[in-house]
């Protein structure tokens, strides 16, 4: 009997894992993805595929991720599309998660939030843009640990190594005052030499 269950969960959750492949990349700028490459595992907790559009060429990809919740493990599908951007995202699993608080990661209105961002992603109490969900931290911070390895993963894979745009703008302002201090070295420079 064990082993008829053990085949029947295991088709379950292929069956779920395929559905949300299709919820989270289904098209990639209006271009319909028509097939996926077979899961490839990147370790212990990532896996991909590819999404194919009818001509074969890859238009984004899906992820799998896992970190370590408060009850057990969270599991996340990811669809990024060729820049790294997050086009499509759910929990896939988190039945471990008390029920009521961390379990609400399943929910469309906490991983709604995921959509456009890209990059490392972080919650709002340590510098980010993710609400975490209420009485919820350590299940919120493995949905982020869960992106966050799938995202370095997607690096990794595609040489492409994206940025939310929290990251965007303080690279902009870095940018910034690196070019203020060389203005006012440069103005320095000048000043002392009409001295002269």
């Amino acid at each position: 009997i064990a082993a008829v269950t053990e085949d029947t969960i295991d088709e379950n959750t292929k069956a779920a894992e395929a559905k949300s492949r299709l919820e989270v990349l289904s098209d990639v700028d209006g271009v319909a993805v028509e097939t996926y490459t077979d899961e490839t595992a990147l370790g212990d907790t990532v896996a991909y595929c590819e999404g194919k559009d009818n001509g074969g060429n890859t238009v984004g990809y899906v992820f799998k991720s896992t970190a370590k919740g408060y009850g057990g493990d969270v599991t996340v599908m990811i669809g990024y599309d060729l820049s790294g951007t997050i086009v499509g995202f759910e929990v896939i699993a988190a039945d471990d998660e008390t029920p009521g608080l961390g379990q609400n990661s399943t929910k469309p209105e906490f991983w709604q939030q995921f959509k456009g961002m890209a990059g490392t992603v972080a919650l709002q109490k340590n510098g980010g843009d993710v609400q975490a969900i209420t009485a919820a931290t350590i299940t919120s911070t493995a949905v982020v640990t869960a992106i966050n390895s799938a995202s370095d993963a997607f690096a990794d894979l595609t040489g492409v190594a994206a940025q939310n745009q929290t990251q965007q703008e303080e690279t902009i302002r870095k940018a910034h005052e690196a070019l203020m201090d060389k203005i006012t070295q440069m103005n320095k420079i000048v000043n002392n030499a009409k001295q002269v």
